[in-house]
């Protein structure tokens, strides 16, 4: 619950200084786009889902790389010129949705859409993920 806070807490506090200063961007960090999903776009069935991650090495926009083990381990590594983070943990796949447990306790749940056999991924900040299947 304290880690949870604590991510809300410097979330607002991320927010509130973009908003104080818009025309500074940070070069720590790739811009992403928030775009909804729109058009033909449809929230992916768990056996899409299923069939299309597990056993995969998915890339996303904004330089990430995820594993879907087929025993349930996720892997998800941010891979930058200046940063190369891993998080590990478990995932589980509902309808439209992929939730992930870090080993560190952290926990969320992302939406996975589907148009026309491309998936995106959006997350609960309305972050916007195309995903390369690979």
């Amino acid at each position: 619950m304290k880690l949870t806070s604590l991510v809300v807490c410097l979330a607002v506090a991320a927010c509130a200084t973009a908003m104080e200063q818009p025309q500074q961007q940070s070069s720590a960090a790739p811009s992403i786009p928030i775009i909804r999903p729109s058009g033909t776009a449809r929230g992916a069935t768990q056996e899409e889902i299923a069939a299309t991650l597990i056993g995969k090495t998915v890339d996303f926009t904004g330089g990430g790389v995820a594993t879907y083990e087929p025993d349930g381990r996720y892997t998800y590594r941010f891979v930058t010129p200046w940063d190369n983070e891993k998080s590990t943990g478990r995932y589980s796949i509902r309808p439209s949705t992929i939730c992930i447990r870090f080993d560190d306790g952290f926990s969320r749940c992302d939406t996975i859409y589907v148009d026309d056999g491309r998936y995106t991924l959006v997350n609960k900040d309305d972050q916007v993920f195309r995903l390369s299947v690979r």
